[in-house]
């Protein structure tokens, strides 16, 4: 992109008031985008030079493809053992609620049997 391109966008997209900041890679994040505030925007020189540069309120890490896939696989799987523990929480509490003998008694004592085994995922 080109600082005539950015301006152009900028123009179209942007009302006076928009706080200006840097989306963020952050896996598993609820809620609005990940963002951190833009502090300055600077010419580049020397090895820089034809460079234009937005520089952060807070230091940020460049992340490879393989470390952003490994973040997210983490968090999926970590979204996915949280899942399981909360269902089986809850079909734990109803088991305790309910009549003893019952269908739903029997079927969720096969739920939760497979769960904890891992036949469930």
């Amino acid at each position: 992109m080109q600082v005539k391109d950015l301006i152009k966008q900028l123009q179209q997209l942007s009302k006076d008031t928009d706080r200006v900041v840097i989306s963020v890679f952050n896996p598993g994040a609820i809620g609005s985008s990940p963002v951190v505030p833009l502090r300055a925007v600077h010419a580049g020189f020397d090895w820089d030079e034809d460079r234009c540069l937005l520089e952060p309120d807070v230091p940020l890490e460049a992340v490879g493809p393989e470390q952003a896939a490994a973040r997210r696989k983490a968090i999926t799987d970590s979204s996915s053992r949280l899942l399981a523990q909360t269902v089986q929480q809850r079909l734990s509490d109803l088991l305790e609620t309910q009549k003893s003998g019952s269908d739903w008694d029997a079927a969720i004592r096969k739920l939760l049997s497979d769960l904890r085994h891992g036949l469930v995922r």
